[in-house]
């Protein structure tokens, strides 16, 4: 019987690149992390730049975690004011320049910013009747226009199909009798939007069966002063509300809309977050004021504005961050829109000049 044959002897050089390759893979996903590792030597140079290894970097910390966020755009309540992005990176070499994502924008055409997800942003032009899907790294851009039939456009909501591919569409929303208000949430098939006229109803547009449903507040809570659609720590359907009364106390309700033994669906609050000690007294009353101005779905975060700066809130855990100051850092008619992405940004990657800029889509 004759003996089987040696296995085939491994290859030295190439286990260590694949092994190395492993380590690169588990740097930071910060805009700087993979440029200053290619300053170490020609062979980390060689593999970070290589299009294949980028590809697995993104899928490696976009397996279990949503992409880092890069900053958010703030819109003002200013007919034909473009949005400013703002970046949250604190360090000078991961902080994007604010320039760097100026968006498409014409004055005078009514131009409109309405969010941003999966990496990319929607805007609609009114005069031009098209919405814009925009990717702000790249600066593609997408036209769709609107309907025959309608009118307008209010609202809309963008969103990459088959669970982030590159096949991107818009789904919108038109209304004659009801005013949107603030961005949409993704809630597993459906989109959610505040009906700013129906004293805090839920507009909800399940595009899967292509279906809406106006979903009534909680019966219990105030809507006087802030209040915005999130989701819960079970992924369903939830309301933020700083009340009327909750002004001098500073007092966030957190409402969950879910079903009880019988099956009857219905709003239960679910926890309050007590705010005061964040934020410095100021001498008047109205100092103290909060106000929640934008939402993170990937994370469930709320972002506050108060007179002395912005911050995040995270639901779950209540841990709060602050963020950079603003142009505007005080309280105002605004909204924030969070942007994440994998962004690169440094020198050297791949043998280019000083300053060149990678996108890992």
């Amino acid at each position: 019987m004759s003996r089987p044959s040696p296995a085939p002897a491994l290859d030295g050089g190439v286990l260590l690149e694949e092994i190395l390759e492993e380590i690169l893979l588990r740097l930071a996903p910060q805009p700087s992390s993979l440029p200053r590792a290619s300053l170490v030597c020609t062979r980390w140079r060689r593999i970070l730049a290589d299009p294949g290894f980028r590809r697995r970097f993104r899928e490696h910390h976009g397996r279990n975690n949503p992409p880092p966020l890069l900053g958010f755009f703030e819109k003002e309540f200013r007919v034909d004011k473009p949005p400013i992005f703002n970046p949250t990176a604190t360090g000078e070499r991961d902080r994007i320049p604010p320039a760097r994502f100026s968006a498409p924008w014409s004055l005078g055409e009514g131009w409109e910013f309405l969010g941003c997800r999966h990496g990319l942003a929607l805007l609609i032009c009114r005069a031009r009747r098209e919405a814009v899907v925009w990717d702000p790294l790249t600066g593609h851009q997408r036209r769709v226009g609107f309907p025959p039939r309608w009118k307008s456009v209010q609202n809309a909501a963008v969103m990459c199909a088959a669970g982030g591919g590159q096949d991107r569409h818009v789904e919108t929303e038109h209304s004659t009798s009801t005013c949107i208000a603030n961005p949409s949430v993704l809630l597993r098939n459906s989109f959610c939007w505040l009906l700013s006229g129906g004293g805090g109803a839920i507009l909800e547009f399940d595009f899967q069966n292509q279906s809406l449903a106006v979903i009534q507040k909680p019966a219990d809570a105030d809507y006087y002063w802030s209040f915005y659609v999130v989701q819960t720590e079970h992924s369903n359907l939830g309301l933020a509300v700083l009340s009327e009364r909750d002004f001098v106390s500073n007092i966030i309700q957190l409402w969950e809309r879910k079903s009880n033994c019988d099956g009857v669906v219905g709003w239960e609050l679910q926890k309050t977050i007590q705010l005061d000690g964040l934020f410095s007294p100021g001498p008047t009353m109205g100092q103290n004021a909060v106000m929640m101005q934008g939402y993170d779905e990937d994370t469930n975060v709320i972002f506050l504005s108060t007179f002395f700066g912005n911050y995040m809130l995270q639901l779950e855990t209540t841990q709060f961050t602050n963020l950079p100051k603003t142009r505007r850092n005080c309280m105002s008619s605004r909204t924030f829109y969070p942007y994440r992405n994998f962004y690169i940004t440094g020198s050297r990657v791949g043998g280019q000049d000083g300053g060149a800029e990678m996108s890992i889509n």
